[in-house]
């Protein structure tokens, strides 16, 4: 109850029992918090209890990095060039027009002109295993050395760090201390993996924040009063 004045933007909680933890989130999100995920770590095996609790960044980026020098396996239904393509379908719509009308106009201008040469050095690169939407929320638990994920419908392949980069975007750690986790379980090139990784980062956020501006953008009022939309 005292946490509830915090000026926390993020409340990491670990529970040893969830009944309590149960009772100690709904205080929070009364409060105004909202709760983004929980993750059930079976840490007593053969009893009936579980401890809630998340997995750790430096953690993820490990598993990422060995995930990715993994053998590829020789099957048709592996996702390709995924972030070009979503690229290509920003171009269809004309590109990231709503972004113009902000204050980040100069940058997503930038990086929209040199769109191409960056994706063509970014597939250029050595393909490896990608599991494609590599978010916190689909890295529910330790197992071992590994991390269990869900959702692998983007299964594919893309540069080494390109998971990396879109794991970066929701972690808490600094990107460089990722990247030097991830290169070290990887043993790949740090410069190539960084490259990758810095780009599926940039451009995917930049492409998210367009895609979420333009749901609103269209409504009653000044854009720049829409930044903080639920749905911004």
């Amino acid at each position: 109850q005292q946490g509830t004045g915090t000026k926390a933007a993020v409340v990491v909680g670990v529970s040893c029992n969830p009944q309590t933890f149960a009772r100690d989130a709904r205080v929070l999100i009364d409060a105004g918090f909202s709760l983004e995920r929980v993750t059930p770590v079976d840490q007593f095996l053969w009893s009936a209890h579980v401890e809630p609790g998340d997995v750790n960044g430096l953690f993820a980026a490990a598993a990422l990095g060995r995930f990715a020098a993994g053998e590829v396996p020789r099957v048709p239904w592996l996702s390709q060039r995924l972030l070009s393509t979503r690229v290509a379908m920003a171009e269809e719509r004309g590109g990231w027009t709503t972004l113009s009308r902000t204050t980040a106009a100069d940058l997503a201008d930038a990086l929209w002109r040199r769109r191409r040469s960056l994706l063509e050095r970014y597939d250029s690169l050595p393909q490896v295993l990608s599991h494609g939407d590599a978010v916190p929320s689909n890295l529910i638990a330790q197992s071992g050395h590994d991390v269990v994920a869900l959702d692998w419908a983007s299964l594919g392949t893309a540069p080494a760090g390109a998971d990396l980069g879109y794991f970066a975007l929701s972690s808490r750690e600094d990107f460089g201390v990722l990247l030097r986790t991830f290169v070290q379980a990887h043993g790949g090139d740090e410069e190539e993996i960084g490259f990758a990784a810095r780009v599926m980062a940039v451009m995917t956020v930049v492409s998210q924040a367009e895609w979420a501006l333009s749901r609103v953008a269209s409504g009653e009022g000044a854009l720049a009063a829409k930044f903080r939309h639920p749905s911004v």
